[in-house]
């Protein structure tokens, strides 16, 4: 597939989103899908940039399930799809307008977007939401593990069921002092310790409970509940 020039490109565009759309229309259940697709999709790549941050693969051990309980419990990048969403329609109405008033802008439009022309106009956009999306998320990511670095966010006192490193069996329990909640999954706690400079990742089976170092009551943590 491939065009000319900047209309045709944004003619083709309007013609397979009305083809989407029609599909759409004609499986409505897909709307849940998508948007569920999407949601998982922003979790995915929050969790991940922020597990990297602390040099931590979080793709090996991070489930289908957190994906979308991340963005609930952070959802800005789904905001930012949102936001992203508007800009690009806002750009592509004033290229528009733009095109209907300057012949030069039409030639300076024209040789910038040459290189997509060869391209499925819906591909390029998809794509181009999801390296904005990743962008975001990964702006999003660092700014909350440099405050988690810094000692920033509340600290927490953690009792676990048996001592980190040890067999199970040893009655010894383990107090860890003043760590911080990086990001729980539906199976880990990732800790960071900020005296040590450590990354703990705690089964949720070995914590015992967490108490706010405000001295607040202990609160049991929630196996499924993504703390952040």
């Amino acid at each position: 597939m491939s065009v000319n020039n900047t209309e045709e490109f944004y003619q083709q565009l309007g013609r397979n989103l009305s083809d989407t759309m029609a599909y759409i229309r004609q499986h409505p259940a897909l709307i849940l899908s998508v948007l569920y697709l999407l949601a998982s999709t922003c979790g995915l790549m929050y969790i991940h940039a922020l597990l990297a941050q602390f040099e931590v693969d979080g793709l090996q051990h991070i489930e289908l399930a957190d994906f979308f309980l991340a963005v609930i419990a952070k959802p800005t990048p789904m905001v930012a799809w949102l936001c992203i969403s508007l800009l690009v329609y806002g750009f592509y109405m004033l290229d528009k307008r733009l095109r209907g008033r300057w012949s030069w802008y039409c030639r300076f439009s024209d040789i910038s977007s040459k290189p997509f022309f060869k391209f499925n106009p819906l591909l390029v956009f998809v794509l181009m939401f999801g390296f904005f999306l990743y962008w975001y998320a990964m702006i999003v990511a660092q700014a909350d593990s440099a405050s988690i670095k810094e000692g920033k966010r509340p600290g927490f006192k953690v009792f676990t069921q048996y001592a980190i490193g040890y067999p199970k069996e040893m009655p010894t329990n383990l107090i860890l002092d003043d760590v911080q909640i990086i990001v729980s999954t539906s199976r880990y706690l990732w800790l960071f310790d900020k005296n040590n400079q450590q990354v703990l990742m705690l089964p949720h089976a070995n914590v015992a409970s967490i108490m706010p170092l405000s001295d607040q009551p202990i609160a049991l943590l929630p196996q499924s509940d993504i703390t952040h």
